[in-house]
């Protein structure tokens, strides 16, 4: 999903890409992992779709950041930047896979959600949240990402 936007204050325009990964699809019968087919899809749509704009590209990317998927990402042209890495505060969670339950039971151990943003934003805060709600269920079987971006 994607959509321009406009601030309206400057006019300035920018990119929003949003997608959630398959983890794995079949080829020959054969399980074959996505990610790093999905991110090479990513960069040739932001190219034909951006216009050259800024570029938020966010979503479950189903894989760690050692993995190449999200390597490939950031030397793009457009330099995506992960604002967990970039804003000046980090704070929350330690991983946004939780798995239905409580980050010291999960077994997944996963940070597979990211938002990135070229250099003409800058992260001032990059949170983790909890997806557990007070009353004891879970939102969602992730730890949504809250972001506070700025242009430069």
């Amino acid at each position: 999903v994607w959509v321009i936007l406009r601030e309206n204050k400057t006019g300035k325009e920018f990119f929003v890409l949003n997608t959630h990964y398959n983890q794995y699809f079949n080829k020959d019968n054969v399980a074959m992992s996505t990610p790093y087919y999905s991110s090479e899809i990513v960069k040739n749509r932001i190219d034909a779709l951006s216009g050259g704009r800024p570029v938020i590209f966010m979503g479950d990317l189903h894989c760690n950041p050692d993995k190449s998927a999200i390597s490939i990402l950031k030397p793009t042209y457009y330099k995506l930047l992960d604002t967990r890495d970039e804003a000046e505060v980090v704070s929350g969670m330690r991983y946004t896979m939780n798995s239905w339950a409580d980050e010291a039971t999960s077994p997944t151990y996963a940070l597979f959600d990211y938002i990135f943003a070229t250099e003409a934003f800058k992260a001032q805060s990059h949170i983790t949240a909890n997806a557990l709600m007070s009353d004891g269920i879970y939102i969602s079987d992730h730890n949504p990402l809250i972001v506070d971006l700025y242009f430069e």
